[in-house]
């Protein structure tokens, strides 16, 4: 698979998802979102390694991780507008502690 293809898929995937699980939010709650949100953090710190491509021979750039930060900022902002200030902060503060958390991990295990 050439990485456009996988950049492609991996666009469709995360968008549709995130979006899926905004539409049913009100049978599902905001729970699922938030889940899955996290976990993709934990994909965006690995796609740099798996992915990437020289821009002008000196500026790496890493379209999995540029695509994951996209749709996180996203899917801040639909809650952000739909259902107000306490959840969007709510769901900021998680992803910072998940980051703390894996930065953490991800010390730990380098040693």
């Amino acid at each position: 698979m050439n990485i456009y293809t996988t950049t492609l898929l991996e666009f469709l995937l995360i968008s549709s998802s995130i979006l899926f699980l905004f539409k049913y939010r009100t049978k599902f709650g905001l729970a699922p979102l938030y889940i899955l949100l996290g976990s993709v953090q934990y994909l965006q710190a690995f796609s740099g390694s798996m992915v990437s491509f020289n821009l002008f021979d000196v500026y790496p750039i890493y379209p999995g991780s540029v695509i994951i930060f996209s749709a996180v900022l996203f899917a801040i902002l639909l809650i952000y507008i739909k259902e107000g200030v306490a959840n969007a902060r709510a769901l900021i503060i998680g992803i910072i502690i998940s980051n703390v958390i894996l930065s953490a991990l991800f010390g730990i295990t380098y040693i």
